[in-house]
C-alpha cells in the first residue's frame, strides 16, 4: 500500500502564486517521489 499526501499552496492576493506538490512513497523506508507545479 502507498502512501500519499497533497500540499496546495496559495500566495497572497497580490502575488497571484498557487500550485500543489504531491508526495508519494510506494512503501515504508522507500524514497519518496515529489512532483509538483508552482505557478505565478
Amino acid at each position: 500500500m502507498s502512501n500519499r499526501a497533497v500540499a496546495v499552496i496559495k500566495g497572497d492576493k497580490e502575488s497571484g502564486v498557487h500550485g500543489v506538490i504531491w508526495f508519494t512513497q510506494e512503501k515504508e523506508g522507500q524514497p519518496t517521489k515529489i512532483k509538483g507545479e508552482i505557478k505565478g
